[in-house]
């Protein structure tokens, strides 16, 4: 089948899924799980969801990462109705040295070219600790300095 209307169960579209989605859907089928989420229309819905993501990949399976991405770009997802994008990082992550605390320069890739980048700050260790130090403060200040410096580089 090549449209996803008018069809009974998720095996109706098998054939646009691939191997490692269907033995997903047989496998929360045959356990029943996620609880109350197993019943027909719903896996239904997740195969009509996992083929639209395939169908995403494909079209934007041309696209080269971003000149700047130093890691693999995540999948491509649909963002807002009909704008496709994905994430990567685009400069080195720095970790505060005793703080525990990471900076990173992300971006967000349009496949219609676009590319938005943005300082991210993940302190989630550190807040555990509840105090910052001076030390903590301006090697935190250094890292955000070196971050802003790559993003005016890659604009």
């Amino acid at each position: 089948m090549s449209a996803t209307e008018n069809v009974q169960t998720w095996r109706d579209l098998a054939d646009q899924l691939t191997p490692e989605q269907i033995a997903e859907l047989e496998y929360c089928e045959r356990e029943q799980v996620p609880p109350g989420l197993t019943k027909p229309e719903n896996l239904l819905n997740r195969a009509r969801g996992q083929i639209n993501e395939n169908l995403i990949q494909a079209v934007c399976a041309g696209i080269a990462a971003p000149a700047d991405s130093i890691d693999k770009p995540s999948r491509w997802i649909e963002w807002d109705h009909g704008d496709y994008c994905r994430m990567f990082t685009s400069a080195a992550t720095r970790t505060v040295a005793g703080a525990n605390i990471t900076v990173s320069v992300l971006g967000n890739q349009s496949y219609d070219g676009r590319i938005d980048r943005w300082i991210y700050i993940d302190d989630s260790a550190f807040r555990d600790a509840e105090i910052m130090t001076a030390e903590h403060a301006r090697a935190l200040s250094a890292a955000l300095a070196e971050a802003a410096d790559a993003m005016d580089r890659l604009q």
